[in-house]
């Protein structure tokens, strides 16, 4: 019998997805490089080291929720607040005006309310018991 919860099934695919995004920069770095390096800021050296690094990072959150080992809550707060201080860096640094400026309240607004849920889904009770924690992390 499987007793994980629906909001760490929903939040482990949602993080798989991540881990696809990542995947999918490192090969498109990969691929393209000749091509990036004409046309783009940001070498394709950075696309596939930040690929590779998130993508390792969404897959092992993933498993580790999958599984629900004691550890990833812990975890996945960390590297959710690191993604998201690279996001905006990446953002406001390597992109060009439309990219730094187009969206800034939904994105700002994204952030905030995935930061929020994902501090609120591991402090139910229910989600707790999954990972075997007692206290709030």
């Amino acid at each position: 019998m499987n007793n994980r919860p629906i909001s760490v099934t929903l939040f482990a695919w949602f993080v798989l997805i991540l881990a696809g995004i990542n995947i999918f920069r490192l090969l498109i770095a990969l691929v393209n490089w000749d091509f990036l390096l004409q046309y783009f800021v940001v070498t394709p050296l950075y696309l596939a080291i930040t690929g590779f690094i998130w993508s390792i990072a969404f897959l092992v959150i993933f498993y580790g929720n999958w599984i629900g080992v004691k550890w990833v809550p812990r975890l996945t707060k960390l590297v959710l607040i690191a993604y998201l201080g690279y996001y905006w860096l990446d953002r406001m640094f390597f992109g060009n005006e439309i990219y730094r400026t187009g969206n800034l309240l939904f994105m700002i607004l994204t952030s905030v309310f995935i930061v929020i849920w994902v501090f609120w889904m591991f402090s139910r009770q229910n989600v707790r018991k999954y990972y075997r924690v007692e206290e709030i992390i």
